[in-house]
């Protein structure tokens, strides 16, 4: 499709509205299955408390689609658990098809772990202490 890169990846101009948001922040990441971008939620207060999300668009691909409906049925299994683990977890918002592409909308998160990592050990690496915790806190949420 013509908002499409040669590799099925969708092509988010700032400005744009996507369903209920409207993209703020276009490529914030992308990988061999999505990408991300930011963005600012039309209706207010139709996700709570969160003004700002992130949505992962996923490659217009059929293997793609077949493994994203799994991650989104991981996903709600994991966000009916009950207790503390919960917050350990990403919060998915909702789902949504546009123009070819599933869509998972996320609460928006300062940065991802690869970004994090880029800017705070500029390529030094972790601390073994940072490392513990989180992996302490991936346990907990895969609880």
């Amino acid at each position: 499709a013509r908002w499409d890169d040669a590799d099925g990846y969708y092509i988010a101009t700032i400005g744009e509205q996507m369903g209920h948001y409207i993209v703020s922040h276009n490529a914030c990441g992308k990988g061999v299955y999505s990408s991300i971008v930011k963005a600012k939620i039309v209706d207010a207060g139709r996700h709570g408390a969160h003004t700002a999300v992130a949505i992962k668009i996923v490659r217009a691909n059929k293997l793609m689609e077949e493994s994203v409906e799994k991650e989104i049925e991981i996903l709600r299994t994991l966000q009916s658990t009950e207790g503390s683990s919960k917050k350990h977890i990403v919060e998915m918002l909702s789902t949504f098809n546009y123009r070819g592409h599933r869509c998972i909308v996320f609460e928006c998160m300062w940065d991802d772990l690869r970004e994090a990592l880029r800017k705070h050990t500029k390529g030094k690496g972790m601390k073994i202490g940072v490392v513990a915790k989180y992996s302490q806190q991936l346990l907990i949420g895969d609880r």
